[in-house]
């Protein structure tokens, strides 16, 4: 059993309200082995509260959880200097005299290589989520952007990328050299040692699942609509659901309009990560229609966490070229690369549920899962940081 009592960790992110993610997940991994943890979560997209939240948990037990007076999320670029100033001037009191801290953008990371030389933190790390050859159409934001990447990632203590692709695409594009670059790989993980440790759960083949955003641009909710109806013309008896915060005017819409809305729910938001796996678990495919028309789409760099959530779930996956997960899927047989059409995505659904077929995907999507579990990721990562050694655990 890992034993971190006693020891000091921050987290200091911007996360979309309602979603889980890899600071999230890192929090449920440090708190029960008895870890002090300060996670500070900063408004992003769709946020109701449009707060920063500042939640100090003692092993499990949550001892503090305070909002910030100053409350708006937009427009975008002010509130990212908004946050930048508010650790500076309130937020490091919090972060003061932990052993490890995670930042999870360039701001924010210019902002702890600030505290670190004042020697309010020992030391940071970069956490890497995403890369896009162009982030904004303003240049002078693109250039102070760009800079800032550069600076925190080659003087962070290390940097955690969720994919080698993310680093590799910023020195394909001259944005930074990969030798100046202390980089450890953190993908998203899962809990699939945890949903299956006592082997398959009951599911529904026919439950089919779209997690995240539903506005997002990069992976098109509203395509599954569209397949949606082609499923019901062909006679096919199924539920598709829609689960993750935002939006979901348009595509209540188009359910209507394509009369599909008795076999189409829009879920929400599922409160903690424990009860979405949970949920997850006992439905039957995971669809991920990536858009690969999308210019830039920073998928093509990333480690989606919606596919590692479907496999730790035990969900087939049916998706695109896009990511670079798909290959791997495939030829693990954990699922199907579709063209990206309503029709396509529809026959692949309709071959997961030909004969026999969905048992033994459903079987290797569940061992595939197993390989990403954030047990495997966060110990290693602990270990390459020389925060723990192999004799911190039992097996």
């Amino acid at each position: 059993m890992l034993d971190l009592k006693g020891r000091r960790f921050a987290l200091v992110c911007h996360e979309v309200e309602g979603a889980t993610g890899f600071p999230m997940a890192f929090s449920e991994y440090l708190k029960p082995a008895g870890a002090s943890v300060v996670y500070i979560k900063f408004p992003f997209f769709y946020s109701a509260t449009k707060s920063i939240w500042i939640e100090k948990f003692q092993a499990e037990k949550l001892v503090s959880r305070r909002r910030s007076w100053i409350r708006f999320f937009q427009p975008q670029l002010l509130s990212f200097l908004k946050d930048f100033l508010w650790l500076m001037l309130v937020g490091w009191r919090h972060i003061r005299g932990a052993e490890f801290v995670l930042v999870s953008d360039n701001l924010l990371g210019f902002a702890a290589w600030i505290l670190r030389a004042l020697g309010v933190i020992p030391r940071f790390t970069y956490l890497v989520v995403d890369y896009s050859p162009r982030r904004f159409a303003n240049p002078l934001v693109e250039w102070l952007y760009l800079k800032l990447d550069r600076l925190v990632a080659t003087r962070a203590d290390s940097v955690w990328t969720m994919s080698l692709a993310m680093l590799e695409g910023r020195e394909r594009d001259g944005k930074l050299r990969l030798q100046d670059v202390r980089y450890r790989l953190a993908p998203m993980g899962n809990q699939a040692d945890v949903l299956f440790r006592n082997g398959d759960v009951s599911h529904d083949m026919r439950q089919l699942v779209y997690l995240g955003n539903p506005n997002a641009k990069n992976v098109r909710a509203d395509l599954l609509i569209e397949m949606a109806h082609v499923l019901k013309q062909h006679g096919e008896l199924f539920r598709l659901t829609f689960v993750g915060p935002g939006d979901t005017t348009e595509l209540r819409r188009m359910a209507k309009e394509l009369e599909v809305e008795d076999v189409v729910e829009f879920k929400g938001s599922i409160a903690t990560s424990e009860e979405l796996d949970h949920f997850l678990s006992h439905l039957g495919v995971g669809l991920a229609p990536y858009d690969p028309g999308l210019k830039d789409n920073f998928s093509k760099y990333a480690d989606p966490a919606k596919i590692k959530n479907y496999l730790g779930c035990g969900l087939p996956v049916i998706t695109t070229t896009v990511p670079q997960i798909a290959q791997d899927v495939v030829s693990r047989g954990a699922g199907l690369i579709a063209e990206f059409s309503a029709v396509d995505f529809a026959r692949q659904v309709q071959t997961l549920w030909h004969g026999d077929a969905y048992k033994g995907y459903r079987a290797r999507a569940i061992s595939m899962g197993q390989d990403f579990t954030y047990s495997k990721i966060f110990q290693r990562l602990l270990e390459e940081e020389g925060l723990i050694t192999v004799r911190s655990t039992t097996i």
